[in-house]
C-alpha cells in the first residue's frame, strides 16, 4: 500500500505543480509585466497633470496679459484713422496751425508703408510763428486722438527781434491696414 499511496501522491502532486508552474508563465507574470506597464503609464500621465497643474497660474497671468491686450487694441482700433478719414485729420492738423496763431510753410503727406497689420503714413509738416505759437500747435497736436509720433523735430530762429521761429518736423501717423486686419472684419 505504501508504493501506491506514493505514486498516488506523485500522481496528484506533478498536475499540480505543473498547473502551478503553467500559472506562473502564463498568467502571474505577463500580469504582473502589463501591471508594471500600467503603473508606469498612470506615473507618466500623473506627472504630465502635475506639470499643467502647476502652469495654471502662468495660464491665468497669460490670459489676463492678453486681455488687457485685446482691450487697448480694440481702443487703439477706434482711436485710429481709417483711410477716408486721414484727410479730415490733415484739415485738423491745417486748423490747429491756424488757431494757435502758426503759417503753415509746408505740409506733405507721403505714401504710407505698410507693416503687417499697421500702415504708417509719413508726413512733413513745416510751420513759423512765435515760441509760444508753435509750442500751443505742438500741444494741439499732441492732443489728436489718432497715434501720431513726432520722429524729428528742428527748431530754429527766424527772427531774432520779433522772437519767430521756424519748426520742421517728420510726423508719422499709424492706422490699421484693412487688407490684413480683423478690423474691418469687427466694423462691417
Amino acid at each position: 500500500m505504501k508504493t501506491t499511496s506514493k505514486r498516488s501522491d506523485w500522481l496528484l502532486t506533478l498536475p499540480l505543480a505543473a498547473a502551478a508552474v503553467a500559472y506562473v508563465v502564463f498568467v502571474f507574470l505577463p500580469g504582473r509585466r502589463a501591471t508594471g506597464e500600467l503603473t508606469e503609464q498612470i506615473d507618466s500621465k500623473q506627472e504630465t497633470i502635475d506639470q499643467a497643474l502647476s502652469m495654471h497660474p502662468a495660464l491665468l497671468v497669460t490670459r489676463k496679459e492678453v486681455d488687457k491686450t485685446k482691450t487697448y487694441t480694440s481702443a487703439w482700433e477706434e482711436r485710429a484713422p481709417a483711410r477716408g478719414e486721414l484727410s479730415l485729420l490733415h484739415a485738423r492738423i491745417r486748423e490747429l496751425a491756424a488757431a494757435a496763431g502758426t503759417t503753415i510753410t509746408r505740409f506733405d503727406p507721403e505714401r504710407a508703408q505698410i507693416h503687417g497689420f499697421l500702415r504708417e503714413i509719413p508726413l512733413s509738416v513745416g510751420c513759423s510763428g512765435g515760441f509760444s505759437q508753435v509750442f500751443k500747435f505742438l500741444q494741439g497736436l499732441e492732443g489728436l486722438p489718432p497715434t501720431i509720433w513726432i520722429n524729428e523735430l528742428i527748431l530754429e530762429k527766424m527772427d531774432t527781434t520779433k522772437g519767430y521761429i521756424s519748426c520742421e518736423m517728420e510726423l508719422v501717423v499709424f492706422t490699421n491696414n484693412p487688407e490684413n486686419s480683423d478690423y474691418v472684419k469687427r466694423s462691417e
